[in-house]
């Protein structure tokens, strides 16, 4: 028997876990669901919820949680032990999950249950759901196909974790080195301390928030090239053949081909979104569409004007991809009078911390304690753990590994680490979440502070854990995240980014690193106006991205860097890489569970933007709304569809108009 790392009710072991007891603990679960499944298949008499449904529940659970400790680590640590336990536990959960999803046994006694009338309605959802899931693991082919289609899921499975592991390994093996201070502009003094040498000079490499400082503010225009060249030959036929996703990225899209087809889909984007909130590609590429109609225009025009700027104002006679960056900062600094130097200082991380958990407690009615470190685990000394509490009750933990460190997985992230369930007759675990970033870390002398676009994507990443942790629902299938439409879930993440531009919000999470002084209601206005500034290219970016997948996962016959040049030709506005290879390193859909689903960021921006509207109406109460918010979306899980969610909340359908007024779009 294995080392319980992830004891039932229990926090997770972090520091206990050693790369060998988390993959063998993944295999030994992985082997008591297979096991547990076919006692529940055998069984005999008619089947209840808690004889057949909850233990099943119970043991997919276990397995889910100890996987996603072996995944976490991996993604956190620069450890080759690590990746090699994150293969081992991905193979045998995959292999677990197949035989569970392919059991016709099993299946037929789910049927059972959802036939008869003995089913609350909130689970016949959850049921539904599981039957579904079945049927897409090919519990009804052939046994040769069903049999195939595993091994594929296996294949599949394996990809994904090489794909991450390639882009992971790029990103960390290269580094510019800077010599003369004056080369980096008007960065930030904090993010200059944090990348100074102990030996003299500066380095900077392609990891978040490393790259983009560099490229904002980095005045050698060939270094700049030479950080945007690198960065974009990740994992590529320009980078080290070893870590080359060319071959991995066609082999897991003709895999996810063979699987729709298996299962009788025209194409995976098909398959995937009969379990979405857009049902069918044509829903999804018809709401991009209507929003590329809507902003194309303007990120046109905004371009011309930077191009402009650029020329007259910086020498620059032609815009490159890799002075982007750099000519988009000064522009937002001429258009608003403000730039991040200026606003960075007030920002310092951990009033920004307190901020964003005091905007919690408003909207949600929820407290936050730290936890002592004998009574949580962590994986790193910079890790932060807090107990939540909501009317005087413990209802879960939230992990806050925020600073960036060698190894350490790109982009910002957030998870669940353990599930809201409950053991039949049994106790009740509650839920831990992780919140992950890459934020630059504090300096010797100098405090942590984050740039604006930080302190957006933490209120990002804690939209998502609150998702996790006001979960009231206790079958781990449907609790918290879990059962969510992918293109939903991105809902709360956005939703609660808004508040970060709200002034009281604003003003309780500043203290001037040298001052203490709050920002100052001018600076606030000018931030505001930031927003709405070249705010059509970034949409345009995205629909790129979104348009991309889609067509991606429904022509079998694409090259897939082919297409890519010919979806952004059609799409951006901005110039390219030259030997653009932006799909070798697009993790979010090759490693990240975003196949056919990148156009959920903006279906979710357009439901959040309007659902963040009814806070914005004159006689809105802040308390109010915001638990009606929790009760109809966040408490719910995947017990309701997520457009009953919707409806519920705002009283009617979504509508695009909130988002493209807040973006300076309509």
């Amino acid at each position: 028997m294995s080392a319980d790392l992830t004891p039932f009710g229990a926090p997770p072991r972090y520091a206990a876990a050693t790369p060998e007891q988390a993959a063998a603990a993944v295999e030994e679960r992985s082997a008591a669901l297979v096991a547990r499944a076919e006692e529940l298949a055998a069984a005999a008499g008619e089947p209840g919820w808690d004889d057949l449904v909850a233990p099943l529940d119970e043991a997919c659970e276990r397995v889910d949680s100890a996987a996603g400790l072996v995944a976490h680590l991996a993604a956190v640590s620069a450890s080759p032990a690590w990746d090699k336990a994150h293969r081992a536990a991905l193979r045998a959960a995959t292999a677990a999950f197949s035989a569970l999803g392919q059991n016709e046994r099993l299946y037929a006694r789910l049927q059972q249950l959802a036939a008869g009338d003995g089913v609350a309605p909130a689970r016949r959802r959850i049921l539904a759901d599981t039957l579904a899931d079945f049927e897409l693991n090919g519990v009804g082919l052939p046994a040769a196909e069903r049999k195939q289609f595993a091994k594929n899921e296996e294949r599949l499975a394996e990809l994904g974790a090489e794909f991450a592991e390639n882009v992971r390994k790029a990103t960390a093996a290269f580094a510019v080195d800077v010599a003369a201070e004056a080369e980096l502009g008007e960065m930030p003094a904090d993010v200059k301390a944090a990348h100074r040498r102990p030996d003299g000079g500066w380095r900077f490499g392609l990891l978040d928030p490393s790259y983009a400082a560099f490229m904002a503010y980095a005045t050698d225009r060939s270094k700049r090239e030479e950080m945007a060249r690198a960065r974009n030959a990740r994992a590529s036929d320009l980078d080290e053949p070893a870590r080359d996703n060319a071959k991995p990225l066609r082999e897991i899209l003709r895999l996810r081909f063979e699987q729709a087809r298996l299962l009788g889909y025209a194409n995976p984007a098909a398959m995937i979104l009969t379990r979405r909130m857009a049902k069918e590609p044509a829903a999804a590429e018809a709401f991009l569409a209507d929003l590329a109609a809507r902003a194309r225009p303007a990120a046109a025009k905004q371009y011309s004007e930077l191009a402009d700027f650029a020329r007259k104002e910086l020498g620059i006679g032609e815009l490159a991809a890799w002075d982007l960056a750099f000519a988009a900062e000064r522009y937002k600094q001429a258009a608003t009078g403000l730039g991040e130097a200026e606003i960075r200082p007030y920002f310092p991380a951990a009033k920004v911390i307190a901020g964003l958990l005091e905007c919690l407690g408003e909207l949600f009615s929820v407290a936050f304690a730290p936890r002592p470190a004998e009574a949580a685990e962590r994986w790193h000394e910079g890790v932060e753990c807090l107990a939540v509490s909501r009317g005087g009750a413990e209802i879960g933990s939230l992990y806050l590994d925020l600073y960036a460190r060698p190894g350490k997985q790109g982009g910002a992230w957030a998870h669940g680490a353990q599930a809201r369930c409950r053991i039949p007759g049994g106790a009740r675990q509650l839920p831990a979440a992780l919140v992950n970033c890459n934020f630059t870390a504090p300096a010797a002398d100098r405090p942590a502070c984050l740039g604006w676009q930080e302190v957006v994507t933490l209120f990002h990443e804690a939209g998502h854990a609150v998702h996790h942790l006001l979960t009231q629902v206790d079958d781990f299938c449907a609790s918290g995240m879990n059962g969510v439409e992918w293109d939903a879930v991105e809902l709360p993440s956005q939703f609660l980014e808004n508040f970060a531009w709200r002034r009281a919000t604003a003003r309780a999470m500043s203290a001037h690193a040298d001052t203490g002084a709050p920002l100052p209601d001018e600076l606030h206005a000018r931030l505001r106006r930031q927003e709405t500034v070249l705010a059509g290219l970034q949409v345009t970016r995205q629909l790129g991205f979104a348009r991309y997948d889609l067509a991606l996962h429904q022509r079998a016959d694409a090259e897939p860097l082919a297409l890519w040049g010919e979806v952004r030709a059609e799409n951006s506005v901005v110039p390219s890489m030259p030997e653009d290879r932006f799909p070798c390193a697009f993790t979010h859909v090759f490693a990240g569970g975003y196949a056919a689903g990148y156009y959920g960021y903006l279906w979710a921006q357009v439901l959040a933007a309007d659902a963040y509207e009814a806070f914005e109406e004159p006689a809105a109460d802040l308390g109010e709304l915001g638990a009606r918010f929790c009760t109809e979306v966040l408490e719910r899980g995947g017990t309701r569809d997520a457009d009953e969610n919707f409806r519920a909340f705002r009283g009617r359908e979504p509508a695009p108009a909130p988002l493209l007024r807040r973006l300076g779009l309509a």
